[in-house]
């Protein structure tokens, strides 16, 4: 069997460097490149918010195009009602009375 002091991992003060220098090159790739980064960022924002504007104008004037059409269909209704000669093609389901105009 192995012991606990057997298993003891040793590191390098190489392996902090690679990581310094590619932290190093990154933050010299940022400031020399920042413009373009920027531009990118702004590039994105400006389709995201495009698509998202184009989305919600669709829902908008689907939600209008159904609001039309039941308008519509409430009124075939009604003039229907009306050159039937019932009374509730002036004033609407709530007529109440009879086709002679008698309250039931």
């Amino acid at each position: 069997m192995r012991e606990d002091n057997d298993l003891k991992v040793t590191i390098r003060h190489d392996d902090y460097r690679i990581g310094l220098f590619g932290v190093l090159f990154l933050v010299l790739l940022v400031c020399a490149f920042w413009k373009w980064i920027l531009l990118g960022v702004g590039v994105v924002w400006a389709v995201l918010t495009v698509l998202f504007l184009a989305g919600w104008w669709r829902a908008e004037m689907r939600g209008r195009a159904e609001e039309q059409a039941a308008l519509s269909r409430r009124a075939d209704e009604q003039h229907r009602w009306v050159f039937q000669g019932n009374p509730k093609g002036y004033f609407g389901h709530d007529w109440s009375y009879d086709d002679e105009g008698h309250k039931p």
